[in-house]
């Protein structure tokens, strides 16, 4: 008799925290250092009121290279400025 359990049951429940494990350290020591190069034009930015839409917008607008040298969008800024706020705390 076939198993009614589904195929992919074995795998951790939170497949993201597992996802975060498993990079290499260096990895994200180097998101890290890109946020803190990054930083002082975001908090520039954020000081002057902009959302983070408005920021990715912005930093397109200056021609800033994202980490990976993609699209800047609201979700990629939003989670540089959680490595800012990490490292502040």
């Amino acid at each position: 008799m076939a198993s009614l359990e589904p195929a992919d049951s074995h795998r951790h429940a939170d497949s993201e925290t597992c996802r975060r494990q498993a990079r290499p350290k260096r990895h994200r020591a180097e998101a890290q250092a890109r946020a803190q190069q990054l930083g002082p034009v975001i908090r520039e930015l954020q000081q002057r009121g902009l959302s983070m839409r408005g920021i990715a917008a912005e930093l397109r607008k200056r021609k800033v290279e994202t980490p990976r040298g993609g699209t800047w969008h609201p979700h990629l800024v939003a989670r540089i400025v959680q490595r800012l706020e990490g490292v502040q705390a």
